[in-house]
């Protein structure tokens, strides 16, 4: 049996608790103001951190395509097909339109239906389809492979700042439209825990503080800015806080036999996920 590592559990709960405070502020005139914003922008790490810790332990993959496959839909699919018939009906039951409910069915295999609230299930399946082939690929690779796979993969992070000076195809004819996704945030969660401290938090820090400055900066100005393209789950900025918070913890709650930045040096340099 595979050793437990706690701090990716601690990783989670507070992924888990940033979701409870992203969506606990009433909806008010002021959910544009400085308070929801900058809660909105402190809690945003959430969904990359789940991603990381579900790649951490999930790549490699160490059975074969068929096997994972089965093993991990069984754990998602069915909560997904009940909780979407009980949005589909009870918004059926709203609106007293019934004529749709077939349609909304046929299209569940593709999108989240009844409610846009499951689209991280959908996202995860799709995770999970792609793991094995990841994995495969991830385990034979070298450090600086995995470097290069993830910078590409970070460009694409920067395309709403890049964007202000050039124009980005972010089409599927662009030329790193298949490096663009939460399948980057897999991979960081299985290079970070290969690789513990490759990404030091003397690099990320900045990145996250930077970010957090344009916002004030914008907000204080009176600058329009879209806030769900520059600052929301793909955006470097929130991959940079997400590695600084995955340092922090791994720092305080490091594995048996971890070599890389204690607490002291943090600056420098409920799982259904742990594989049997």
């Amino acid at each position: 049996m595979r050793h437990r590592d706690h701090a990716l559990d601690i990783l989670r709960i507070i992924a888990c608790i940033m979701v409870v405070v992203m969506h606990s502020p009433i909806p008010s005139a002021q959910a544009n103001g400085p308070f929801l914003t900058a809660l909105s922008l402190f809690t945003a790490p959430c969904i990359g951190l789940f991603f990381m810790v579900s790649g951490a332990l999930l790549l490699p993959v160490n059975t074969d395509y068929n096997t994972f496959i089965k093993r991990r839909l069984s754990k998602v699919v069915m909560p997904t097909l009940i909780w979407s018939a009980v949005y589909i009906g009870a918004s059926a039951y709203a609106s007293g339109d019934y004529s749709k409910i077939w349609h909304s069915l046929l299209s569940l295999p593709f999108s989240p239906q009844g409610s846009s609230v499951l689209w991280f299930m959908y996202t995860l399946i799709g995770l999970y389809l792609l793991a094995p082939i990841l994995g495969t690929w991830a385990a034979t690779a070298s450090r600086k492979e995995l470097q290069t796979v993830l910078a590409l993969w970070c460009v694409t992070l920067c395309y709403p700042i890049i964007e202000l000076f050039a124009t980005v195809n972010e089409t599927s004819t662009g030329i790193l439209y298949y490096f663009n996704g939460y399948a980057g945030y897999f991979l960081l969660g299985y290079y970070l825990k290969r690789f513990p401290g490759a990404v030091s938090t003397r690099m990320a820090l900045p990145v996250a503080i930077v970010g957090v400055a344009i916002l004030y900066y914008t907000r204080t100005r009176g600058i329009e800015i879209d806030f769900y393209r520059m600052f929301w789950y793909l955006s470097i900025f929130i991959a940079a806080m997400c590695v600084t918070v995955w340092n922090t913890v791994t720092a305080i709650w490091p594995s048996p036999g971890y070599q890389g930045e204690r607490w002291g040096g943090v600056f420098g340099c409920i799982s259904t996920d742990y594989q049997t």
